[in-house]
Parts: structure tokens; C-alpha cells; sequence
């Protein structure tokens, strides 16, 4: 772009241009006539190769100023606006998509600290099954505390509701306490399950369930998806010894960590 000062340097320029082009072409028209006239040529002859002589070298020196003012008159204000407001749309959107994502992220890591809703199941009486420790109606019940007798065999479900989208490596399952007087696990048993091989799993049968020395049960899994809000029932049948109060913990072990939940209670009488 141009000032007003350097377009009035440039026409003036271009006026002395044009000045001493005409006074090129004048005299170059006297020469050439004189020397047409020599050779016998008409005057209308000369005129016509003199104007076509004369045309050339005028647009050959005209030629650059044209193209110049056509480019200092073109609207690079608006160009440079376009251009300018493009950039700053899309560093906007980036700047917010990148937002996002971090808000996104901040978000999992905070619900992964407790990435699962866990309580006990007591199921519908009209699913057919029966517990003997815990009231039974047309709805599911989900408490944190369950009373069991002692010295006796119960079956167990624990609710687990994953917070979000979760791929599982290990679960393990049971009570803390004397290891002589808090419950035992003794297998997997879903009773949930109504017909299938996951009903029921014992231990010493297959390799991706165990239990260690301090009676806590154990499951190993291969990357087991857990979406989001997608209910998980596990279950075990349970041996209560000793009365008393026992915490019961539930661990998870995926590709982001470790975390233990420690949220519900067994009390044996």
C-alpha cells in the first residue's frame, strides 16, 4: 500500500517519463520521415509505419506504471482483514478444542481416584432368588452393611457401577481383620446368573481365580471393558466364622493404577 506522498511521486514520474518519450519520439519522427522521403516513400506510408513503430516502445514504457497502479490500487486492506480473521477463528477453535480436552482429562483422573459406585445387591423376590439374612420385596436393594449368621455359609453379590469408561485387569474382593475370625471366601458364585460356566468358579479349577493367604479373593482378567453406567455383579460364597464387625474392601487394578475401596461392612452374629 501506498501513501498519498508516494502516489504523487510516482505520478510525477511517471509525467517526466511520458515527457521525454515524447520528445524521444518527436525527433525520432523527423529522422525517420526525412529519411523515408529520401527513399521515395508517400507521406501516408510513413505515417502509417511510424505509428506502429511508435506504439511498441510507448506501451513497453507505459506497461510497468499500469501494472503498478493496478497493484497499489488493489484493496490488500480487505485481503489482509480475510486473511487475519481466518487465522484468528481457527486459533480460537484450536484454543478451545485443547480446552477441552484438558478439562476432559482433568475430569477422568478425578473420578478415577473413585471410578466405581459399590454397594451389596439383594435381589427381586421375583427373580427367584432367595437370601436368608436380608428383607426381600419387587425391588432391588443395594445396602453398605450386611448381617450375617456365624459359623455358616452365605452368598454374597457386590454392585459395582463404573463412574466412566474403565478396562479392568484385577478385582479383589473380601473382609479385613484377624485373618482366624473374619469371613472366607470359598469361590466365585453368582447366584445373579441363572444358567452359565460364570455361575459358579472354583478356585483350583481355572488359573485366573485365586485366593492368597490372608483370605482374600481374587480375579485376573484379560483387559476387561467396564463402560460407563454398565452395571458389574460379581458374587462369592462366603464362610462366617467369629462374631464381629468386619470392613469389606473391594481392590481394582488397571492400566492407570491401583485403587482400593473400603465402603462396606459385614457384621457377623
Amino acid at each position: 500500500m501506498t501513501t498519498n506522498g508516494e502516489e504523487e511521486n510516482l505520478n510525477q514520474h511517471r509525467r517526466q517519463s511520458l515527457e521525454r518519450l515524447d520528445e524521444i519520439r518527436h525527433r525520432q519522427n523527423r529522422v525517420s520521415t526525412a529519411t523515408k522521403r529520401g527513399n521515395g516513400e508517400s507521406p501516408s506510408g510513413i505515417h502509417g509505419k511510424t505509428q506502429v513503430n511508435d506504439v511498441l516502445p510507448q506501451l513497453i514504457m507505459v506497461l510497468p506504471f499500469c501494472i503498478l497502479g493496478i497493484i497499489s490500487s488493489f484493496p490488500w486492506n480487505m485481503i489482509s482483514t480475510i486473511i487475519a480473521a481466518t487465522v484468528l477463528v481457527f486459533a480460537v477453535l484450536a484454543f478451545r478444542r485443547i480446552r477441552k480436552q484438558d478439562s476432559l482429562e482433568r475430569e477422568r483422573k478425578e473420578k478415577l481416584k473413585d471410578p466405581f459406585e459399590i454397594h451389596f445387591l439383594i435381589p427381586k423376590t421375583t427373580e427367584g432368588i432367595k437370601v436368608d439374612y436380608h428383607p426381600q420385596d419387587g425391588e432391588y436393594h443395594y445396602p453398605d452393611e450386611l448381617t450375617l449368621p456365624s459359623n455358616s455359609e452365605e452368598d454374597v453379590l457386590i454392585w459395582m457401577k463404573p463412574r466412566l469408561d474403565l478396562t479392568l485387569a484385577a478385582l479383589h474382593f473380601g473382609c479385613t481383620g484377624d485373618i482366624e475370625s473374619k469371613p472366607e471366601p470359598l469361590y466365585y458364585r453368582n447366584i445373579w446368573v441363572k444358567k452359565g460356566l460364570v455361575r459358579e468358579v472354583h478356585p483350583n479349577k481355572v488359573q485366573n481365580h485365586y485366593v492368597d493367604t490372608t483370605n482374600i479373593y481374587h480375579i485376573t482378567y484379560r483387559n476387561k471393558a467396564c463402560p460407563k453406567d454398565e452395571n458389574l455383579i460379581t458374587g462369592l460364597k462366603i464362610r462366617t466364622k467369629k462374631v464381629g464387625t468386619y470392613p469389606f474392601s473391594v481392590i481394582w487394578v488397571m492400566p492407570e493404577g491401583r485403587g482400593e475401596k473400603a465402603c462396606l461392612t459385614i457384621h457377623v452374629q
